[in-house]
């Protein structure tokens, strides 16, 4: 999460920071493998240079863009938990998206 550091300082919201700081540490535990990367002003993680996961922020969310492939092999339980998605992007039960 290091790489994250400056980003997260920059959250106002202390409750998204947290959130967000606790969604980093599962990818990082779960997920060893990837890269935690900044790029375009946006914390990413990548695997053998593919982006696989990317991340903003908004006011009133956090807006997360993962892979196509991660989409489909997720997609019941990104379903189940009420979120929408197409190709590069999740979005709210309000219906605010933001794409990669």
């Amino acid at each position: 999460m290091e790489p994250f550091e400056r980003y997260l300082n920059f959250i106002d919201n202390p409750t998204h920071r947290e959130k967000l700081m606790g969604i980093f540490r599962w990818i990082e535990t779960n997920y060893p493998e990837l890269k935690p990367e900044y790029k375009w002003n946006q914390p990413m993680y990548t695997h053998h240079g593919t982006i696989i996961i990317g991340f903003s922020t908004a006011k009133r969310h956090i807006a997360v863009a993962p892979e196509e492939k991660a989409l489909i092999r997720f997609q019941d339980a990104i379903q189940d938990a009420g979120y929408s998605y197409s190709k590069k992007a999740l979005s709210d039960p309000m219906g605010a998206t933001r794409r990669l």
